[in-house]
């Protein structure tokens, strides 16, 4: 004669059982969505700086690098007829090396969006002197005033909200620096 199993061990059973397969396929489908969200982070071509004013710079393989930050001082040599206004970050070379290339992109959030970048942003070439790296902001004369670097041209498109990429081409080697209001970000290119 066959056991009979009382029905309410049965329900206890495969009730069970129904709780461990939902239980499973609930981690099944955290692991995945997880996993294809990290996919998606890593291969996407949109990057949200963390700071405003702070650019960095987009490689090809979509990583970023951070840009070596200083603060320029402005400083003035007088002549006998004449002076010129520079400013100076300290530093022969900058820790932050790039190899030359075609064109060079970077990221950047904008304190003030309701201005262009071109406007909040000049990329310039330094000059390096020993221990310091330094700009020309100016010169004057008896003549007259004459300005120093303007900057190179750029073109931008915006990635997100208050977000644009910079795209910059034909960096000749040397020192280069993007300046905002408050900081200059500096690179060298070899």
């Amino acid at each position: 004669m066959a056991d009979v199993v009382p029905r309410s061990e049965l329900q206890k059973m495969t009730s069970g059982k129904k709780v461990r397969k939902w239980v499973v396929l609930l981690i099944v489908l955290v692991g995945l969505t997880v996993i294809g969200f990290a996919q998606e982070q890593m291969n996407s071509s949109t990057y949200i700086p963390e700071f405003a004013d702070e650019p960095v710079l987009f490689n090809a393989d979509n990583s970023v690098t951070t840009l070596e930050k200083q603060v320029a001082k402005v400083r003035t040599k007088p002549g006998l007829l004449s002076s010129k206004v520079f400013y100076d970050v300290t530093g022969g070379n900058s820790p932050v090396v790039l190899k030359k290339a075609d064109e060079n992109n970077f990221i950047v959030k904008l304190s003030n969006p309701e201005q262009a970048p071109d406007t909040q942003y000049t990329i310039r070439q330094w000059i390096a002197d020993k221990n310091v790296r330094s700009l020309v902001l100016g010169s004057s004369t008896l003549g007259g005033t004459k300005a120093g670097s303007t900057g190179i041209s750029f073109t931008y498109k915006k990635t997100g909200d208050a977000i644009y990429q910079l795209t910059v081409k034909g960096l000749t080697v040397g020192h280069w620096g993007i300046s905002t209001k408050t900081a200059t970000f500096l690179f060298d290119i070899q």
